[in-house]
Order: structure tokens, then C-alpha cells, then sequence
């Protein structure tokens, strides 16, 4: 008599636990196949509580196909004993049209005997999440063709501004050849020097869109900076030279 007050006042702090709550709530007695859906499962859906019946065959009509079939693979390999408790998606048919995005979470009671006797869960609104995460994934998605496009732009432009100063060096090359002065040949190295440069640049430009795309491999050069401040020397020569300044470069 006792046992049978305590299980019957349990089970109504349950039922009154499940009609508090927020989440939606549900239970399921496998051993008579009735089930419980609380107010809050209903008013989620859209539902008065009188509205939607206490029938598996509820949530089996409002839930689109693909997730029901998922959904109930989950409970068969549950009550097979694969796991004890689980969590799924799926979207469920409001009572205005549109689908709500659902999460489910699911938890089996079994008896002494390791038979299924009780399945309960909850149900929760995930339709903002959902939609937020899609945003975030097209934003992602704008992002990475965008990049990709920049990529082919930056490509496309050093090819054609490679084709050029690689004409200059060999022009530059073949001037070298030819009988020059002193002075001639110094501006001719010069501007070689000045196109050797540029090409730098641009491959400098490629790699960081290299970077950008996982792609940039490092590799060791060995240099002398005594070389590369006289290079810099004369890229900014003919500059200070129009506004009358001496530039000077001391190495040790």
C-alpha cells in the first residue's frame, strides 16, 4: 500500500515537473504504447494542449519524413540495446504551415529484467540556431569564392604584368651586349635591376595568396645584405637624385 502511494505521488510530481517545464516533454510506456506529450511539446508546435492528442501517431504526422525515419532508428537500436540514451534532429509540421527545427534528446528505462519498459525525452526549439548556422555556412561559402576569386585575379594579373618586365630584362640583357659607355651601362643595370625587382614584388603578392589558400611552401635563400642595400640603393637613385638629395649607403 505504502509502495503504491509513493510510485502514484512520484508520478505526479513527474506529470507536474513536465507541465512546468519549458522544454517540450514526453513519455512513453512501451509496455502499453501510450504516450504523454506535455503542454509546452504541444504549444511548441503551435498546439493547445487539447488540441493535439496523447498518440505516437501525433508525432508521426507532424514530422517530416526523413527525420521520423532517422528518429526511429535511433529508438529501434535503443530498445535493441545498442545505447541507453541518444540525442537527434529532425523538423516537425507547426499548426501555422512551417516546419520547426526540433532536438531531440532521449533517455530509455529498462526493468530488472533489461527489458525496455520506458522511453522519455525532451524537445527542444533549434529553428533560430539552425538558421543562424546556415547563415554563418553561406557567409563561409561568399567568403571562400571570394578569396578563390581574388586568387585568379592576382594569377591573372601577374601574368600579364610578368610578361612585360621579362621583356624589359632580356631587351636589357641584349643592350648590355652592344657597345655602350660607362654611364649607359650603369643606367641599363639599373632599370634591370628596377624590372628584377618588380617581378619580386609580384611573386611576394602570390604568396600571400597562397597563404590564404594553405598553399605557401617556406624555403631558405642565402643573401648578403651588403647586395641587397646596394640594389635598394639604386632603386631609390634617380628619385633623391630629382630632389637634390645624396643617398648614401655605408656597409661594414
Amino acid at each position: 500500500m505504502l509502495a503504491e502511494q509513493a510510485l502514484r505521488l512520484s508520478e505526479e510530481r513527474f506529470v507536474l515537473a513536465m507541465q512546468a517545464a519549458n522544454d517540450g516533454l514526453w513519455d512513453w510506456n512501451l509496455e502499453t504504447n501510450t504516450v504523454y506529450f506535455s503542454p509546452s511539446w504541444k504549444s511548441m508546435l503551435g498546439y493547445a494542449d487539447h488540441e493535439l492528442a496523447n498518440e505516437f501517431s501525433s508525432w508521426e504526422r507532424l514530422t517530416e519524413e526523413e527525420g521520423q525515419a532517422r528518429a526511429k532508428e535511433f529508438i529501434n537500436n535503443c530498445i535493441a540495446g545498442q545505447y541507453d540514451s541518444f540525442s537527434v534532429e529532425f523538423r516537425m509540421r507547426h499548426k501555422e504551415g512551417h516546419w520547426v527545427d526540433i532536438l531531440s534528446r532521449v533517455k530509455l528505462v529498462r526493468g530488472e529484467n533489461g527489458v525496455a519498459r520506458r522511453m522519455v525525452g525532451t524537445h527542444v526549439d533549434i529553428t533560430e540556431r539552425k538558421a543562424a548556422e546556415l547563415k554563418l555556412s553561406d557567409a563561409h561559402k561568399q567568403a571562400l569564392a571570394a578569396t578563390e576569386a581574388k586568387s585568379n585575379f592576382l594569377a591573372s594579373m601577374s601574368h600579364e604584368i610578368r610578361t612585360p618586365l621579362n621583356v624589359i630584362n632580356g631587351m636589357a640583357e641584349l643592350l648590355l651586349s652592344t657597345a655602350l659607355s660607362d654611364e649607359q651601362a650603369d643606367y641599363v643595370q639599373r632599370f634591370s635591376r628596377a624590372a628584377t625587382h618588380l617581378l619580386e614584388l609580384i611573386n611576394d603578392i602570390l604568396d600571400l595568396s597562397k597563404i590564404e589558400a594553405d598553399r605557401l611552401q617556406l624555403e631558405a635563400t642565402p643573401f648578403d645584405p651588403a647586395d641587397v642595400m646596394t640594389t635598394v640603393k639604386q632603386l631609390m637613385l634617380a628619385g633623391a637624385d630629382a630632389k637634390g638629395l645624396d643617398l648614401v649607403v655605408e656597409t661594414l
